[in-house]
């Protein structure tokens, strides 16, 4: 999960192409007018990598993480709640108590201090 500027950064690395050309990733289609230039999986020695920019995150960090790792926890179920009646109005409530849980935490790491510019 990369930050939109790193997400761009990614977006030019210009690795051989499929058909061993090493033209880069830059895909042409004349039919639809349009130019692709993105890197959406990345594939490595230690594995297929997706990579999903994250407009919320700091410009200078990455995460790397594996989404199996990852779980919503539960800690109060979700339930409907009747609250004062305004009028005729009828009024309830949503409660939920949730969080998000690690099930191994060396699963997942970050990158810092990356070049924002």
């Amino acid at each position: 999960m990369a930050a939109p500027f790193n997400k761009r950064a990614l977006n030019a690395f210009n690795g051989t192409s499929r058909d061993g050309t090493g033209g880069g990733n830059v895909v042409q289609d004349a039919s639809a007018k349009k130019v692709i230039n993105a890197v959406g999986v990345y594939e490595s020695d230690y594995g297929v990598m997706k990579v999903v920019p994250n407009r919320f995150l700091r410009s200078r960090d990455v995460l790397v993480y594996e989404k199996a790792y990852w779980a919503i926890a539960t800690l109060r179920p979700m339930f409907t709640k009747d609250i004062a009646a305004t009028g005729d109005a009828q009024k309830k409530q949503v409660i939920m108590e949730a969080g998000l849980m690690a099930k191994n935490e060396k699963s997942s790491g970050i990158i810092l201090d990356l070049t924002t510019s």
